[in-house]
């Protein structure tokens, strides 16, 4: 079944709107990394909160203020050992490969919708193309902070000197990554969508060009020769046709003397008489002249004037049966 034009542009919004907003929900949520406390806090009978969350740009208790993080592209203490300047450079990383994300989105969006209203073709697939390079950024942003995260536990494991304190902490990945994660598929979705829309313009505009070139196909019924209104067809008698010949061009005029065709038209393509010759396009040219009645018994010519209407017959035998 083919997906209508619109249809697709409404698939891509709305996954377009999904993905922006909850890519921004999750920038601006600090619920990507949550270190549960509870067990330690009741083995220690500590009324001190040790439960804690964070996100990309600050880390929060559950019980008092938030502290933003060090600043990855300035901080004062120099003395850093290699493995922190790692982190701070992964840091930098997915906190600018994140907002750039959502930056293609907004443009996507533009595109997008003049693409629609305007039914081009090569804006359609750039809009697809900037989608799909948007979730590609998405999904490196991810992949960059999952590992920064697991080289933070393990600078954390050095800094402790022992895992005992650890297997009393629940750590794990919190809420706004898999809002990170939803948004990343709606992009994807996205894009398909306008990759969609972009093919079924071209598959349009290409089926526009051969009607223009070569006119419409027949419809109402596939024995009548294209080219030819109901009238011609009805004076023409004797002459049936198969959508074979549905490329050919007619020619020439109509004389009642020559005799037409040899043959059924249910069984073979009928051979029609008059002259053939070779147009500039490649395509036959066939000559289509008036014929005398078929004998509805044998199918063959028969002297004198037409007792019976041969598109009638036709359209008669091709009748499926009740």
């Amino acid at each position: 079944m083919r997906l209508r034009l619109s249809a697709l542009a409404l698939l891509a919004a709305l996954a377009g709107v999904l993905s922006f907003v909850l890519l921004v929900v999750a920038i601006g949520t600090d619920f990507w990394y949550v270190i549960d406390a509870s067990r330690l806090e009741r083995a220690r009978n500590s009324s001190e909160a040790l439960s804690s969350h964070s996100g990309l740009w600050r880390t929060c208790s559950f019980r008092s203020k938030c502290f933003p993080l060090t600043n990855p592209f300035w901080h004062e203490n120099a003395n850093l050992t290699a493995s922190h300047k790692q982190l701070l450079h992964m840091h930098g990383t997915f906190v600018i490969l994140l907002p750039l994300s959502l930056i293609l989105m907004i443009f996507g969006g533009m595109t997008g919708f003049i693409s629609i209203l305007a039914r081009a073709y090569l804006l359609l697939l750039m809009t697809g193309l900037l989608f799909l390079f948007g979730a590609l950024v998405t999904l490196t942003g991810i992949s960059i902070y999952i590992a920064y995260s697991a080289a933070a536990f393990k600078e954390a494991i050095c800094l402790l000197g022992t895992k005992n304190l650890l297997l009393e902490l629940d750590i794990r990945f919190g809420w706004s990554l898999v809002l990170v994660w939803i948004s990343f598929i709606a992009e994807v979705v996205t894009g398909a969508a306008f990759f969609l829309a972009a093919r079924a313009v071209g598959l349009k505009r290409r089926r526009e060009q051969f009607v223009q070139q070569f006119g419409e196909p027949a419809r109402r019924n596939p024995w009548i020769t294209p080219g030819l209104d109901d009238k011609t067809s009805k004076g023409v008698r004797g002459v049936a046709t198969r959508p074979l010949l549905e490329s050919a061009t007619v020619t020439g005029n109509m004389s009642r003397d020559t005799r037409g065709v040899k043959g059924s038209p249910l069984n073979e393509s009928p051979r029609l008489s008059g002259s053939e010759e070779k147009a500039p396009g490649g395509w036959q040219s066939l000559t289509f002249k008036h014929t005398t009645a078929l004998n509805p018994a044998t199918l063959l010519p028969e002297p004198g004037p037409p007792c019976h209407d041969c598109l009638e017959v036709c359209c008669t035998l091709a009748e499926p049966p009740a």
